[in-house]
């Protein structure tokens, strides 16, 4: 058992005609251990499904390492980003209301993109997706 010190009894032997036993009693005493560092680690899920919202949790992910913004954003799902005719599609919906730290930014579709392909995403901690934005 965990916390007691490794016992054994005194040997014994019994007879084929004998019908009991008297097994003297063991005495376990308790020990004591330090245990060494004890660390706890957990890792966000990449993509949280929340009921109004989809949150992508950038940081500390391996799709962050080395690349930019608009590729952390082509691999969210429900999001498609059309290079050619500069647009981003969410959830089969043009026109979108892209928001930077709690702020909307009024700009156009190309200037979206382009800050987006100049904005390294070891420099995002999360997108949220809002496909049924609420009242707030």
């Amino acid at each position: 058992m965990v916390g007691y010190e490794r016992s054994v009894s005194k040997p014994f032997t019994i007879a084929s005609d004998q019908l009991t036993t008297q097994v003297l009693p063991m005495v376990s005493r308790e020990t004591s251990q330090t245990l060494g560092e004890v660390k706890v680690t957990a890792a966000k899920p990449f993509v949280e499904q929340l009921p109004y919202k989809t949150v992508i949790n950038v940081e500390n992910n391996i799709v962050a390492s080395g690349g930019n913004a608009l590729e952390v954003l082509e691999r969210a799902p429900g999001v498609l980003v059309d290079n050619q005719s500069e647009r981003i599609v969410l959830k089969g919906r043009e026109g979108i209301l892209m928001m930077i730290d709690d702020k909307p930014t009024y700009l156009s579709a190309q200037e979206v993109l382009n800050l987006l392909r100049n904005t390294p995403a070891n420099s995002i901690e999360t997108i949220e997706l809002i496909t049924n934005p609420s009242a707030r």
